[in-house]
């Protein structure tokens, strides 16, 4: 299954671009899946119904919820879609942690990022930090170092982005982090501008179970099996997209 771990889909993006960018780009697979991480702090909200409804229009799929998702099913080319819910936090430091199931009771603002984990893994079994451009280094790299080093490879795994490119590929908390054995997922974590719908399902991970499971379950649940493999896959965006992109984040651009 080959997996977009990192999703935002907010309410100026086409439902129906970014549904079309998802199922070219992650093109290759007959079993595809994408969790939708809602924002709560984010100023654009997430609306990932605009998605699903548009696979529930189009005659060739349909479509089921299961406890923690979505399933769609086309019955033309057999391809299975898996829409996974989840929860993206954020501390007072501005670092960011994902939950895998809707089910979460979701925090007070303003937590420092230690604590931020802490609470939210006396709830959940795993937690994932998505790497972001320029956050990983100086005090705040500390910060996630620490965190992984009291709970441990088994309860945080880390998210790779597309904008880790070429100089970044050896930032030391990801280097560090690889040596102790922590697990490594992906996402292409669009941001609320429009056009980036393109970049949905361009990066994420080509996940491996060693057994047969059912997929139809909350996504950490599916990352708990044990003998479970990822790979990252996708492409990675450049220097000067990267940069366009943060410039547009920090101006606020449309």
């Amino acid at each position: 299954m080959i997996v977009d771990t990192h999703l935002h889909c907010y309410r100026n993006f086409s439902g129906e671009l970014f549904a079309r960018y998802f199922l070219n780009n992650l093109g290759g697979s007959n079993k595809i899946a994408g969790v939708f991480t809602k924002n709560l702090a984010a100023s654009i909200q997430d609306d990932h119904n605009q998605v699903i409804e548009f696979f529930a229009q189009d005659k060739n799929y349909q479509i089921q919820s299961f406890n923690g998702g979505v399933f769609c099913a086309n019955f033309v080319d057999k391809r299975e879609i898996y829409f996974y819910f989840g929860m993206q936090l954020q501390s007072a430091e501005k670092l960011e942690a994902l939950v895998f199931t809707p089910n979460f009771k979701n925090l007070p603002t303003g937590l420092s990022f230690l604590e931020m984990v802490a609470r939210a893994l006396d709830q959940v079994p795993l937690l994932a930090l998505p790497w972001s451009f320029g956050k990983w280094f100086g005090s705040r790299g500390k910060l996630i170092l620490e965190a992984l080093n009291k709970h441990g490879v088994n309860r945080i795994l880390f998210v790779d982005h597309p904008s880790r490119f070429e100089i970044f590929l050896r930032c030391p908390v990801f280097s560090l982090a690889q040596e102790s054995g922590v697990r490594i997922i992906a996402g292409s974590d669009p941001l609320p501008f429009s056009g980036e719908e393109k970049r949905v399902g361009s990066f994420g991970s080509k996940i491996t179970f060693n057994k047969v499971i059912s997929e139809r379950q909350p996504f950490q649940e599916l990352l708990s099996f044990p003998d479970i493999t990822f790979e990252v896959v996708g492409k990675r965006l450049g220097l000067f997209q990267t940069l366009r992109s943060q410039c547009r984040l920090r101006l606020n651009l449309s």
